[in-house]
């Protein structure tokens, strides 16, 4: 299955990944405009060239940037939730508030996993669109937020992988305390 037929039937079933499929399926229109490297020499000069090079790098900045914001913000929530949820946890003695959590941990848990997901395919969309430029223009994109994609923070899984581990940690936690 190409990759922009999974992230539209992934954003059909999770509208999280709708903004993720409009941004791919715009960059690669962007990336459509631009002469193929065997035409630059029959276009004559290489001012057109440059303007849409300057515009289809901008606009990669601006996604890269609005990949990060999205993610940062969503990381951040994800922190402040599972401090609250452990905070509750501690709290919590009744069977009925043991219940209630175990079902907020598990959804908890699914939309954490949602996220990395998120971040494993944003990254993919990424180096998809750089390969393509690549292929058309023959051009290496010179963008700064590019000198190393994998230090982007949407590219980085490693916190909300260890939030991953901490929730299930904790739904095992919370099973031996209703089972007690």
């Amino acid at each position: 299955m190409k990759f922009g037929r999974l992230l539209k039937t992934t954003s059909l079933d999770l509208p999280e990944m709708e903004a993720l499929f409009s941004v791919y399926k715009s960059l690669k229109k962007q990336v459509k405009r631009l002469p193929f490297k065997d035409q630059l020499g029959q276009q004559g000069t290489l001012e057109t060239l440059s303007e849409e090079e300057a515009n289809f790098v901008e606009a990669l900045s601006d996604t890269l940037h609005q990949l990060n914001e999205m993610f940062l913000e969503k990381e951040e929530n994800s922190v402040i939730r599972v401090e609250r949820l452990e905070h509750e946890l501690a709290a919590a003695t009744a069977p009925e508030q043991l219940n209630a959590l175990h079902k907020d941990f598990v959804d908890f848990h699914g939309e954490v996993l949602l996220l990395v997901h998120w971040s494993i395919l944003a990254y993919t969309a990424t180096v998809k669109i750089l390969k393509k430029h690549h292929k058309r223009t023959g051009l290496l994109v010179k963008a700064p937020q590019l000198g190393d994609l994998l230090s982007q923070p949407f590219c980085s899984t490693e916190l909300m992988t260890s939030i991953a581990h901490r929730v299930e940690e904790d739904i095992q936690h919370l099973a031996r305390l209703k089972r007690s």
